[in-house]
C-alpha cells in the first residue's frame, strides 16, 4: 500500500491523490507530519518545515515534490498512459508542470495563503490572469495542454485553474480554460479528490 503524507486539501498533495485515483492505485493518506530516518529527508524536512508535502512512501522509496511524484507514478504504475514516451510529447507535458510552479502558483499562493490588502489582491489577481494567458492560447487549439489526450501535464495547472474560478476576483473571459476545466471536473478521479470548499479564500490551500 502506498502512503501519501500531507493535507489532502492542499493542491500539491491533490496532484498526487488525483493521479493515484486516475490509475486506480490504492493508497493511504497519512496527513501531515512525516518523520523520516534518512539524513537527506531530515534536512529536507528542516528546510520545508513540519507541513512539508506531498511525500510518497512506496516500499523503501521515500519521494518528495509533487511533480516528481506524479512522474514516478506514471512511469512505474501506468507506463505509456498519461506520460508520453515520445520526447516532444513528453516535453509538452513537462513544460506545463514546470510553468505551474514557476508562474501560475506564486500569485495564486499569495491570494490563498497570505493576508493581503485589497491592492495586493488586485495586483496578484492581475498577475494570475496574465499567467493564464498561455494556457488559454494552448487550449484554444487543442482539448488538453499537451495535445488531444489527458496527460499528467493537465493535473497541476488544472488544479490551479479550478481554484482560480472559485476565487472572487476579476478574470478575463477564458472560454477555452472554462471548457477544459469542465472536462477535468467530469473525470471521476477529479470529482473524488478535488473537493469544493465552503469558503475558497480560507479552506483552499496551494
Amino acid at each position: 500500500m502506498l502512503e501519501v503524507w500531507g493535507s489532502t486539501s492542499a493542491a500539491n498533495v491533490q496532484k498526487v491523490t488525483w493521479f493515484l485515483e486516475e490509475i486506480g492505485k490504492p493508497f493511504t493518506a497519512r496527513g501531515i507530519g512525516y518523520t523520516g530516518s534518512d539524513p537527506i529527508d531530515a534536512v529536507y524536512l528542516k528546510v520545508r518545515g513540519g507541513e512539508a508535502s506531498p511525500i510518497l512512501k512506496d516500499g523503501e522509496l521515500v519521494l518528495w515534490e509533487g511533480n516528481a511524484i506524479i512522474r514516478y507514478l506514471a512511469e512505474t504504475y501506468a507506463p505509456g498512459r498519461f506520460y508520453p514516451a515520445a520526447l516532444v510529447a513528453r516535453a509538452e507535458a513537462d513544460r506545463w508542470m514546470d510553468y505551474q510552479l514557476s508562474t501560475i502558483r506564486p500569485p495564486l499562493h499569495a491570494m490563498l495563503r497570505d493576508r493581503l490588502d485589497a491592492t495586493a489582491v488586485a495586483r496578484n489577481a492581475a498577475k494570475l490572469a496574465e499567467a493564464m494567458e498561455p494556457v488559454e492560447a494552448a487550449l484554444a487549439q487543442r482539448p488538453y495542454l499537451a495535445g488531444d489526450t489527458f496527460t499528467i501535464g493537465d493535473i497541476p495547472v488544472g488544479i490551479n485553474a479550478y481554484r482560480w474560478f472559485l476565487l472572487d476576483v476579476e478574470r478575463p473571459k477564458s472560454p477555452a480554460i472554462e471548457a477544459w476545466v469542465e472536462r477535468l471536473k467530469a473525470r471521476p478521479a477529479f470529482a473524488k479528490t478535488i473537493v469544493p470548499p465552503g469558503n475558497p479564500n480560507v479552506a483552499l490551500r496551494v
